[in-house]
Order: structure tokens, then C-alpha cells, then sequence
């Protein structure tokens, strides 16, 4: 009963605290906005985030985002584990695929084992238009469609957003608060800060080439919910 409890308890608090940061969540990559999807090097590159509850590590990130002719493909493996007392009580487990071309997002599978609660969800572009389905509902919306993530910088200039845990659209409003210094790995970084309002409430920082660093937001328990960019560095343009 009283693992039962710890259950329950943990899995509350990452649905309603954790979650909402893990789809937000994407890789950190040289980017330059356009109006479907952003431009990289060639070939594969990946980026890991450490996600902190507290500053106490709870669980990564990884982002790999490949160019496959004239379309981009990013994957999305999200793992968290939390522990108590040597014992494994709680676990998340997030798996994405997103594909992009130049019109924009081509489609989206995500697949999620909540602590042995499994969900999925699959979009397509179809008409000018991007259709979903979750197994319990379905939904669409015009073209241009951005998934709650932050590779895409393009995204910051949204007002609404594909919700991919819920399956729900997210209206936020984002505003640019301007430049500061990020201290990530001991490194002093110059980069901008962006804050989400709305249905979605965080803060997230880039640096001047459109490079997602990091994201903070506030769980409803109080505590502190960090992803910090592991390794990376500014680039030359900041």
C-alpha cells in the first residue's frame, strides 16, 4: 500500500508538473528561422539535457535531428527515474519522431510509458491542414502546426501550440525579456531570454543563433524544474 501511495503520488506530480517541460523540451542546435523549418548542417547531430528537480538530477533528454533530402528528422528520447531509498518508484519513458520539410511539419508518432501507462500519438499533414489522433480523440488545425518543443525556433513567434502529451492545442503568449548571461557547466553564456504565459507557463533561453540552452518553470509543488544543455557552447555569433 504505501508503494501504491508513492505511485500515485509520483505519478501526479510529473503528469501535472514534469510533463508539460518534457514536450517542450528539444534539442540544441545551430538554427536559423524560416517559414516551415529551420536550416542546419549537414548529417546527423545529437544534444543532450540534463532535467533537474531541485538541482537534484532526476533524469535526460536526447534529441537526435538528421537531414534526409529535403526533409529533417528529429527524434526525441525522454527517461526519468526517480528513487527512494535505493528503490525505483516511479519511471517515465517519451519517445518521438517528428518530420519536416519545407512547408513545414510533415508528421509527428510519439509513444509514452507513464510508470506502465501507455499512450501514443500520430499527426499528418494533410490539405493544409494537421490532423491528430490520441485513441480517445482527434483533432486539426491550419497549417502552420508547432509541437510543444524548442528546436524549431520558429516557434517563438507562435501563439499557439500541438500539446503532445495531452493532444490538446496550448495558446501562450511568448515575449522576448531580452539578453543576459546563462551560467550552464560553470560557462557564463550570452543568451536571450523567453518567457511563456498562457496555458503553458516557463521560462527558456537561446543563444543569438537560435540555439535552445536551457528552460526553468515552476512545478505546482514549489519545486524548481531545470533542463540544462549538457556540453553545449555558445556559438561564434553571440
Amino acid at each position: 500500500m504505501v508503494m501504491k501511495s508513492h505511485k500515485s503520488t509520483a505519478g501526479s506530480f510529473v503528469r501535472t508538473n514534469i510533463l508539460a517541460g518534457l514536450a517542450l523540451a528539444l534539442a540544441c542546435f545551430s538554427t536559423t528561422i524560416t517559414a516551415g523549418i529551420t536550416t542546419q548542417t549537414e548529417g546527423a547531430q545529437s544534444a543532450t539535457y540534463d532535467i533537474f528537480r531541485n538541482d537534484r538530477r532526476i533524469g535526460s533528454h536526447t534529441v537526435m535531428r538528421e537531414e534526409r533530402g529535403d526533409q529533417v528528422i528529429v527524434d526525441v528520447v525522454t527517461r526519468i527515474r526517480i528513487s527512494l531509498l535505493g528503490f525505483e518508484f516511479y519511471r517515465f519513458e517519451y519517445d518521438a519522431r517528428e518530420v519536416w520539410d519545407a512547408a513545414g511539419l510533415v508528421s509527428l508518432s510519439v509513444q509514452v510509458d507513464d510508470d506502465g501507462e501507455s499512450s501514443r500519438l500520430e499527426g499528418r499533414r494533410e490539405d493544409g491542414q494537421f490532423l491528430w489522433e490520441n485513441g480517445q480523440e482527434q483533432g486539426s488545425h491550419p497549417m502552420p502546426v508547432f509541437p510543444t518543443n524548442h528546436w524549431n525556433a520558429a516557434v517563438l513567434k507562435q501563439d499557439v501550440v500541438l500539446n503532445t502529451l495531452t493532444g490538446k492545442l496550448n495558446r501562450v503568449a511568448i515575449t522576448d525579456d531580452g539578453r543576459e548571461a546563462l551560467i550552464i557547466d560553470d560557462n557564463r553564456l550570452p543568451v536571450t531570454r523567453y518567457r511563456y504565459e498562457g496555458q503553458l507557463r516557463l521560462v527558456s533561453w537561446y543563444d543569438a543563433s537560435g540555439r535552445w540552452m536551457a528552460m526553468r518553470f515552476t512545478a505546482d509543488d514549489g519545486s524548481i524544474i531545470d533542463y540544462r544543455c549538457k556540453g553545449c557552447r555558445v556559438s561564434d555569433d553571440s
